[in-house]
Formats: structure tokens, sequence, C-alpha cells
């Protein structure tokens, strides 16, 4: 429901090894990107530049429970090919890009690598995925399902091949499209159990079929970051009087950024004349133009004052200090013809200051945790600011159920979850079996290629020198870009 009184988040001894992007070459050389690495409840990301294919287990919280040392898969002697373990094939064709499945995927297996537990991320050519369960003998491989990412019948024929081997194939599945006939027959039919983030989402797959016990809700997990002095990060950022407002997420139309900034040029003329509004809108890796594009248009229309956009790729922790130093943040998200759960929502939390959001799917897990509007409406925002900001009692019970969500959520817990889950369905696996992965043909960095699922071609570009998966086909793009508008 929306508020109306103003209207009229085990087994020790193996660290993650995984693999980073291709040698894809920008403009500025080859790329690489390097995970999200939790230390004591502080989370580092980073793009750095670096050749080739990177796989490894750097990283990490020191000495394993139990006094284990943790290591790579592949860097453990007295484990021969083919022999069963405890841990997780993970499968992302989006891997190593700007997009929020990868992202999450990071938090995931970084955090189980902290808990000891055995995982490898591939990007999804079968021979990548059966050379990383043959060598580390899982039982279990779980697939990050998004509907842009994969082809049907592709992906139905990866699964059938690996559990005709014996092994248990699990799904996350993101966002729910109820249009999407063939993925959803796929989603019904092939995995083994479904992960949804949300009680909204796991009511979608039962109505298409999807049998109740196969269904888990496990919430999304938050990241718990260490915030730094509010007051410090206010003067860094030129906050000035305020009042400071904030938004996370990708530059893209339908996250309501420029109804943000008409509902703040209204605020600023009639109440808060030092109203500043701070989007952190890095653009997404389907959608590299809309930031510019973004920007011009606020310029032209004249809203670009007192609004600071920031468009590049910032490390969570800072992301987090900086919403910290606001008084609220705001997710004005349009109405999305899919069901899904928020991620940007996640880092706002852990700001730990109060949220405005639309009353829209995408924020059904959520209830007193955040203040809804009826949509994206100018008005319907603004008038939230100013019934949030006249309630200081209103803002901290709002930060008090924050906390608590993000303590019953953090990754850690999440985490711990999956690999109860990880666990049940291992047990129940035949077991893995060593195999010959074929003679498919190898791409230029090494990866081997199976043909008739998502290939590895040659990594393009976008016009702006941003990389594109190399994984996605040209069809797959289309879908994205009638989904979300214009590629970059």
């Amino acid at each position: 429901m929306y508020h109306k009184a103003c209207w009229s988040t085990w087994t020790p001894g193996v660290q993650i090894g995984f693999a980073a992007t291709k040698g894809s070459r920008g403009p500025n050389g080859p790329k690489t990107c390097h995970t999200a690495v939790v230390r004591d409840q502080t989370f580092i990301s980073s793009y750095d530049t670096s050749s080739g294919t990177v796989r490894g287990g750097a990283g990490g919280r020191g000495a394993a429970p139990g006094g284990w040392a943790r290591r790579g898969a592949d860097s453990n002697p007295d484990k021969p090919p083919g022999e069963s373990r405890p841990g997780v094939v993970v499968v992302v064709p989006s891997w190593g890009q700007r997009c929020g499945v990868a992202e999450y995927t990071r938090f995931l297996v970084d955090e189980l690598r902290g808990q000891g537990f055995a995982a490898e991320v591939a990007r999804g050519q079968e021979d990548e995925v059966y050379n990383l369960v043959r060598r580390g003998g899982f039982r279990v491989v779980h697939v990050q399902f998004e509907y842009q990412l994969f082809k049907p019948t592709g992906l139905r024929h990866l699964i059938r091949q690996l559990k005709a081997r014996g092994l248990r194939v699990i799904a996350t599945v993101h966002d729910f499209l109820p249009g999407q006939v063939a993925a959803n027959r796929l989603i019904k039919d092939e995995f083994d159990a479904v992960i949804v983030h949300s009680a909204r989402l796991r009511e979608e797959l039962a109505r298409i079929g999807v049998p109740l016990e196969r269904i888990h809700v496990i919430p999304m997990g938050c990241p718990r970051v260490v915030l730094g002095d509010e007051g410090a990060t206010r003067a860094a950022l030129g906050v000035g009087p305020g009042p400071a407002i904030g938004y996370f997420g990708f530059a893209l139309p339908q996250k309501g950024i420029i109804e943000l900034a008409v509902a703040a040029k209204a605020l600023r003329e009639t109440v808060y004349p030092h109203l500043k509004v701070f989007a952190f809108a890095a653009p997404a890796f389907f959608g590299t133009g809309y930031a510019a594009e973004l920007a011009a248009c606020l310029a032209g229309v004249g809203l670009a004052d007192g609004l600071v956009l920031r468009t590049e790729y910032l490390p969570v922790q800072d992301v987090a200090n900086a919403l910290h130093a606001m008084d609220i943040n705001v997710l004005p998200y349009k109405e999305m013809a899919y069901v899904g759960t928020s991620s940007a929502v996640r880092v706002l939390m852990s700001a730990g200051k109060p949220i405005i959001t639309t009353d829209i799917p995408y924020f059904d897990d959520l209830d007193g945790e955040v203040y809804k509007i009826p949509s994206a409406d100018p008005a319907h925002i603004a008038e939230a600011v100013l019934y949030l900001m006249a309630n200081p009692a209103k803002r901290e019970d709002m930060v008090y159920r924050i906390r608590r969500y993000v303590e019953a959520n953090n990754w850690t817990r999440i985490a711990g979850r999956h690999a109860r889950l990880y666990a049940h369905l291992a047990a129940t696996a035949s077991g893995t079996q060593p195999w010959d992965p074929g003679l498919h043909a190898h791409d230029k960095a090494g990866y081997p290629q199976a043909a008739g699922w998502v290939e590895a071609a040659d990594a393009a570009w976008t016009g702006d020198g941003q990389p594109r998966v190399a994984a996605v086909p040209d069809e797959v793009w289309e879908r994205v870009v009638r989904r979300f508008g214009k590629r970059g």
C-alpha cells in the first residue's frame, strides 16, 4: 500500500576462483572487471584495465572457519577431476559488465567465498561450464536467469546435458515477463529448483505452473557498509543548507530521473530554495548513450540547476556514504510490464536514510521500510518529500525499520541460505562424472565455444567506447533495445 497522508539479505576449505571478462580491447586498452570483495563488512568494487582473461581467487577475509586454508579450486592437488564436493558453478552471461544481475552475482559469490564455500562463475559457453564442473567435481549449477541474457533453446540444451550427467540445475529468476512463453515454459519444466526474491514473484511462477515446492523465496541481499561522518560527506559533496535528495541506479528512461528533477525544481521555487538532488546514475551496459542524452535533456529544459548528475561507475562503499549524507533518497520508477525486485534500493537501505519509492511490483517485497507513492508524477514526489521533511518521527521510524531489514537480509545470511539449498540439492544428485567436453572451436582468449547456445564472438564495442557483452547474441540485444530503449 502507499501512504495517503500527503495526498488531497559451511563447508570450509575452498575459496572461489572465477572468470573475469575476456581480453576485449576498448579505447583505453584491454579491460577486466574485478569483483566487489567483502572484507570486514566493507564492500570494494573496481573496474581496472589489464590484458587477457583473468582467473583466480584473490581477496577474502583471512583464515577460513576451523583453520582451513582457502584456495582456488584448480590449485587443490588432492582433488582429482570428477570427484564431487560441495560447491556450485554460477552461470551469468553478463559477468564483468555493468549489469544488475552481474552485480548481484558478484555479491553472492564473494560472500560464499567468505564462508569457505567452493564456487566458480561461468559466462555461459557449454564447454566452459562443463570444464568447471568436471575440474571442481561440483554437483550443482546455478543459472542467474534474466530473459535478455539467454536463448531458451540453447539454455534448455545445456540444462538437459547437465542433468543427464547427474547434476542438479537451479535458477534465480530475477524478474518475470508473462509474454515470454518459451522462456517461461523452460522455467516451469527444466529447473530442479527456482529462487525468487519476493512472494509476488513466487505467485507469478506458481500461476504458470511451477510447483510451489520447487520455488524458494530468498530475498536479495543487502550490503553492509562502513558509513563515514555524515557532516564531512555533506561538506565534500557541497550540499549547502539543504535539504539534499539522493538517487542511485542505472541511467534509464523508466527510472524517473527527469520526473525527480521536475519535482526538485518545484520544491526549490516554492519551499526549499537551496534543495539539491544528487543522482548517481551510471550508464547500463545495454544503454550507454542514455546518460548523455539525459544530461543534455536536463540542461535543455532548465532542470540542471540544483541537480548533480554523477555518471561514473562508483564503488558501493562510496555511493552508500554519499546517500547517507542525504536527507531523503528517492527511486521514482515508472510502472513496468514485468515483475521484479530492485537491487538499487538495497544500496539505498545500506545508507540508512528514509526512502521514497513508487508503488509498483518492483518494490512489493518492501512495506514500512520505504514510503510509497502512487506514481512517478512529480507532484507525488514533491508531496512525499514535503511530508517526510515535516515529520522527523516518521523518518526515524523508517530508518529503524530499514536497519532491521538490512540486518535480517545482509549478504552473510542470504549467502548462507543459498549454501544450505545447494547442499540439499547436492545430497540428492547422483554425482558428477568426468566427460570429454568435446572438440569445439576456441575463441582468441582460450575459452571453448559451443555452437548453438550463447556463443562468444569477438567483443563488440558501442559507439561511445563501452564494451558490449561478448556472450550476448544480436537477437538478444534487439530484445534489450525493445524493452529498455535505444542502444548506446
